[in-house]
């Protein structure tokens, strides 16, 4: 469980990105794109060259953030890749919104699920109902605050939460490939918010 709560940590620091990107406009997405390239970078050079020594003390405080197995600093790449790519594309409020989503109700979902979760979901047996709720609720408020911020009607904040939060919740799989909920949420709250207004 400490591994997890550290790795939502990671995530929450979207709600930075977020700010940024009030502030600056889609220029914070060569943030977005800076932190996710050099995360693939480090991963590779991680997972596949002998670390300097000198290093090495950053990759190992950089490894407590992460999921045992699968390709390191994975988790960064794909939410600041998704970031970058969602505030390039779409109007700042739609993106400041599906990465706050992203961000918020991701975290409080698994921490909640994963600590008091009992109930699952029919349809993903690998989320619980008390997870999903605890995130839509946070979820909400966040986006809530980010809409009072960027000065736009609370009903899209709603309507990125509730669509957000029920792409988190479908099974990522297609076939045997597993499809990372970040690129999911990120893109499809924003397609679903372009549409919708």
């Amino acid at each position: 469980m400490k591994t997890e709560v550290r790795r939502q940590a990671v995530h929450l620091s979207g709600v930075g990105f977020v700010v940024l990107l009030v502030a600056f406009g889609s220029a914070a997405s060569v943030l977005a794109l800076v932190i996710s390239l050099s995360s693939l970078v480090l991963g590779f050079y991680r997972s596949r060259i002998p670390v300097p020594r000198r290093l090495e003390p950053l990759l190992r405080f950089a490894d407590r953030f992460e999921r045992p197995g699968g390709f390191p600093y994975f988790g960064v790449f794909s939410f600041y890749f998704s970031a970058a790519a969602v505030s390039s594309l779409f109007p700042v409020w739609i993106s400041s919104l599906s990465v706050t989503v992203l961000s918020v109700h991701d975290s409080v979902a698994t921490l909640v699920g994963k600590k008091f979760g009992r109930t699952k979901i029919p349809f993903n047996p690998e989320k619980s109902v008390e997870g999903f709720l605890a995130g839509v609720t946070a979820g909400t408020a966040a986006a809530v605050l980010v809409s009072a911020l960027l000065g736009i009607d609370p009903l899209r904040a709603l309507a990125a939460s509730v669509s957000g939060a029920f792409i988190e919740s479908l099974p990522h799989r297609i076939r045997k490939l597993r499809v990372d909920d970040n690129f999911t949420v990120a893109f499809g709250t924003s397609l679903i918010l372009f549409f919708l207004f």
